[in-house]
Protein backbone atom coordinates (compact mmCIF):
# COMPACT_ATOMS: atom_id res chain seq x y z
CA UNK A 1 0.00 0.00 0.00
CA UNK A 2 2.93 2.76 1.02
CA UNK A 3 4.60 1.61 -2.10
CA UNK A 4 1.57 2.47 -4.10
CA UNK A 5 1.06 5.92 -2.74
CA UNK A 6 4.67 6.56 -3.22
CA UNK A 7 4.36 5.55 -6.78
CA UNK A 8 1.63 7.97 -7.12
CA UNK A 9 2.93 10.79 -5.49
CA UNK A 10 5.64 10.60 -7.58
CA UNK A 11 3.66 10.58 -11.09
CA UNK A 12 2.15 13.49 -9.80
CA UNK A 13 4.53 15.43 -8.89
CA UNK A 14 6.59 14.69 -11.97
CA UNK A 15 3.43 16.07 -13.85
CA UNK A 16 3.24 19.13 -11.89
CA UNK A 17 7.10 20.02 -12.78
CA UNK A 18 6.71 18.91 -16.32
CA UNK A 19 3.40 21.23 -16.52
CA UNK A 20 5.63 24.04 -14.83
CA UNK A 21 9.08 23.52 -17.46
CA UNK A 22 7.18 22.69 -20.48
CA UNK A 23 8.36 24.71 -23.43
CA UNK A 24 5.73 27.40 -24.64
CA UNK A 25 5.52 27.89 -28.50
CA UNK A 26 6.87 31.12 -29.87
CA UNK A 27 4.41 33.61 -31.04
CA UNK A 28 4.93 35.58 -34.32
CA UNK A 29 4.71 39.40 -33.85
CA UNK A 30 4.24 42.12 -36.90
CA UNK A 31 5.58 45.66 -37.29
CA UNK A 32 3.68 48.43 -36.67
CA UNK A 33 3.19 50.32 -40.20
CA UNK A 34 3.75 53.79 -39.21
CA UNK A 35 6.99 54.52 -37.10
CA UNK A 36 9.37 57.23 -36.38
CA UNK A 37 12.21 54.99 -36.80
CA UNK A 38 12.67 51.30 -37.87
CA UNK A 39 16.13 49.44 -37.47
CA UNK A 40 17.11 46.07 -38.52
CA UNK A 41 19.84 44.52 -36.75
CA UNK A 42 21.82 41.68 -38.50
CA UNK A 43 22.60 38.08 -36.76
CA UNK A 44 26.36 38.98 -37.21
CA UNK A 45 25.89 42.39 -34.83
CA UNK A 46 23.90 40.56 -32.30
CA UNK A 47 26.27 38.14 -32.11
CA UNK A 48 29.08 40.85 -31.43
CA UNK A 49 26.96 42.80 -28.88
CA UNK A 50 25.95 39.14 -26.62
CA UNK A 51 30.16 38.49 -27.11
CA UNK A 52 31.16 41.62 -25.90
CA UNK A 53 28.79 41.16 -23.12
CA UNK A 54 29.54 38.07 -22.06
CA UNK A 55 33.58 38.27 -22.36
CA UNK A 56 33.69 40.00 -19.13
CA UNK A 57 31.86 36.86 -16.99
CA UNK A 58 34.55 35.73 -14.88
CA UNK A 59 33.78 31.37 -14.12
CA UNK A 60 32.15 30.33 -17.40
CA UNK A 61 33.50 31.01 -20.55
CA UNK A 62 31.69 31.32 -23.64
CA UNK A 63 33.32 30.87 -26.75
CA UNK A 64 31.93 29.86 -30.42
CA UNK A 65 28.61 32.01 -29.79
CA UNK A 66 26.66 32.62 -33.34
CA UNK A 67 23.12 34.47 -33.41
CA UNK A 68 21.05 32.73 -35.65
CA UNK A 69 17.48 34.15 -36.82
CA UNK A 70 14.72 31.45 -37.05
CA UNK A 71 11.40 33.42 -37.12
CA UNK A 72 9.75 33.72 -34.72
CA UNK A 73 12.91 33.31 -32.67
CA UNK A 74 16.75 33.96 -32.08
CA UNK A 75 18.76 31.33 -31.51
CA UNK A 76 22.03 31.66 -29.40
CA UNK A 77 24.56 29.04 -29.46
CA UNK A 78 27.74 28.80 -27.64
CA UNK A 79 30.60 26.42 -26.07
CA UNK A 80 29.86 26.97 -22.58
CA UNK A 81 32.40 26.27 -20.23
CA UNK A 82 33.92 25.86 -16.27
CA UNK A 83 37.44 24.95 -16.11
CA UNK A 84 38.26 22.28 -18.22
CA UNK A 85 34.73 20.75 -18.83
CA UNK A 86 32.58 22.22 -21.60
CA UNK A 87 29.55 21.90 -23.12
CA UNK A 88 27.68 22.97 -26.41
CA UNK A 89 24.60 25.81 -25.05
CA UNK A 90 21.42 26.78 -27.07
CA UNK A 91 19.09 29.26 -25.90
CA UNK A 92 15.96 30.13 -27.92
CA UNK A 93 14.80 33.70 -27.19
CA UNK A 94 11.47 35.44 -28.51
CA UNK A 95 11.98 39.36 -28.71
CA UNK A 96 8.88 41.50 -27.63
CA UNK A 97 7.57 45.22 -27.57
CA UNK A 98 6.77 45.71 -23.69
CA UNK A 99 5.99 48.81 -21.80
CA UNK A 100 7.84 50.78 -24.61
CA UNK A 101 11.32 48.35 -24.58
CA UNK A 102 12.70 45.62 -25.65
CA UNK A 103 12.37 42.25 -24.29
CA UNK A 104 12.93 38.87 -24.41
CA UNK A 105 11.32 35.48 -23.40
CA UNK A 106 13.78 32.54 -23.01
CA UNK A 107 11.47 29.78 -24.75
CA UNK A 108 13.99 26.74 -24.74
CA UNK A 109 17.23 26.57 -23.06
CA UNK A 110 19.51 23.34 -23.52
CA UNK A 111 22.68 22.74 -22.50
CA UNK A 112 24.20 19.59 -24.39
CA UNK A 113 20.98 17.48 -25.47
CA UNK A 114 19.30 18.03 -21.73
CA UNK A 115 16.96 20.70 -21.77
CA UNK A 116 16.86 23.21 -18.85
CA UNK A 117 13.09 24.10 -16.92
CA UNK A 118 11.71 27.37 -17.85
CA UNK A 119 11.60 28.15 -13.87
CA UNK A 120 15.33 28.16 -13.67
CA UNK A 121 15.94 30.21 -17.01
CA UNK A 122 13.60 33.01 -15.52
CA UNK A 123 15.96 33.49 -13.60
CA UNK A 124 18.52 34.74 -16.90
CA UNK A 125 15.59 36.60 -18.39
CA UNK A 126 15.56 40.20 -15.80
CA UNK A 127 19.51 39.98 -16.60
CA UNK A 128 19.46 39.83 -20.08
CA UNK A 129 16.76 42.52 -20.45
CA UNK A 130 18.35 44.89 -18.43
CA UNK A 131 21.45 44.36 -20.48
CA UNK A 132 19.08 45.13 -23.72
CA UNK A 133 17.60 48.32 -21.87
CA UNK A 134 21.32 49.51 -21.07
CA UNK A 135 22.43 48.92 -25.05
CA UNK A 136 19.83 50.41 -25.98
CA UNK A 137 18.97 53.12 -23.86
CA UNK A 138 17.65 55.70 -26.17
CA UNK A 139 14.32 57.85 -25.25
CA UNK A 140 12.65 56.23 -28.06
CA UNK A 141 9.38 54.41 -27.13
CA UNK A 142 9.29 50.91 -29.13
CA UNK A 143 6.06 49.73 -31.17
CA UNK A 144 7.08 46.85 -32.49
CA UNK A 145 9.88 43.38 -32.78
CA UNK A 146 9.73 40.95 -34.94
CA UNK A 147 12.75 38.58 -36.19
CA UNK A 148 13.26 38.40 -39.63
CA UNK A 149 15.42 35.57 -41.61
CA UNK A 150 18.01 38.63 -41.81
CA UNK A 151 18.18 39.69 -37.90
CA UNK A 152 15.74 41.58 -35.52
CA UNK A 153 13.53 44.24 -36.77
CA UNK A 154 12.45 47.14 -34.09
CA UNK A 155 10.45 49.80 -34.58
CA UNK A 156 9.95 53.16 -32.31
CA UNK A 157 8.17 56.50 -31.81
CA UNK A 158 10.02 58.98 -30.34
CA UNK A 159 8.43 61.73 -27.94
Amino acid sequence: MRGCLTLLFGIAVGIGIMALAWPTTPVGSTLPQSADVRVSLADAYLTRIIQARLSSTGIVSIRDLQVQSAPPVLVVRANAGVGPVSAPLTVELQPVAAGGAVRVRIIATHIGVVPIPNVLTGLVTGSINDSLHRTLRAHANVTGVTVTPRGLDITANYP
